[in-house]
């Protein structure tokens, strides 16, 4: 490999191994360690030395059902917003219903644009979901 292919590698030859080892001043020496894997090195410790403190105290657990509990969160939150979206979308639709078969009731037949069929099945939803609403007040006032 040549050097150029050596990014990040420290390149350390036996022969500078050789005088380091004989020379008596090995107060500074300089292993020609490129910066970014000092760096990199150092930043790996700090991670392992967090997972060791976390493991000898035995926060790991702690840490771990933290993290699932923001997960679930998140779940539930979107799933709140998502059924109010769809409740207040369904909300609409059936004011809408109501308004077409009031206004189908009491407009001129001339002006009408829903046919009889229609109308009845119109109706029949509207008055299932009047009926519906009304059992579930009741259950409740039972209860």
């Amino acid at each position: 490999m040549s050097e150029e292919n050596q990014v990040g590698i420290p390149t350390i030859t036996v022969a500078r191994i050789n005088e380091l080892a004989d020379d008596s001043s090995s107060a500074s020496i300089d292993l020609d360690i490129d910066e970014n894997v000092s760096s990199s090195n150092e930043q790996s410790s700090y991670w392992a030395e967090q997972e060791e403190n976390l493991l000898s105290k035995k926060d790991l657990d702690k840490v771990s059902r933290d993290n699932q509990h923001k997960r679930d969160e998140d779940w539930r939150t979107k799933f709140d917003s998502t059924f109010k979206r769809l409740f207040t979308l369904l909300a609409f639709l059936f004011a809408f219903m109501v308004t077409a078969l009031v206004l189908h009731w009491i407009i001129p037949e001339s002006w009408q644009w829903l046919s009889e069929s229609q109308a009845g099945r119109l109706e029949t939803v509207v008055l299932a979901v009047l009926v519906s609403k009304a059992a579930t007040v009741m259950q409740a006032k039972i209860q």
